[in-house]
């Protein structure tokens, strides 16, 4: 039953055009998963007041530094999925050979 409901899936999914995430893609999205995730558990910890157990952060702010990491990994990704362009295909793109 199992393998039967697999082959729909994976049936389902070529007829949609939907490919699973590979190679450096998805280790891009499993980064931002975990980057996510701490940031998830940082901000419980602000609300409850609980921090560091000491009521504040040691050393830095542990949010913005966390928020950063996930930025990071989002301009990452906007890198990955952009298509290669070349200066030719650019719109309004300067010709090479003017000069000011």
């Amino acid at each position: 039953m199992g393998m039967m409901r697999d082959a729909n899936i994976a049936a389902w999914q070529r007829h949609a055009g939907l490919e699973e995430a590979k190679g450096e893609r998805a280790q891009i999205l499993r980064d931002m998963s975990d980057a996510a995730f701490a940031l998830i558990k940082v901000i419980e910890l602000e609300r409850s007041g609980i921090r560091d157990g000491g009521g504040c952060w040691s050393g830095t702010e542990v949010v913005g530094h966390v928020m950063q990491d996930l930025r990071s990994l989002v301009d990452r990704l906007d890198v990955y999925d952009k298509p290669p362009r070349s200066g030719d295909d650019a719109p309004f793109a300067i010709p090479r050979d003017w000069t000011d």
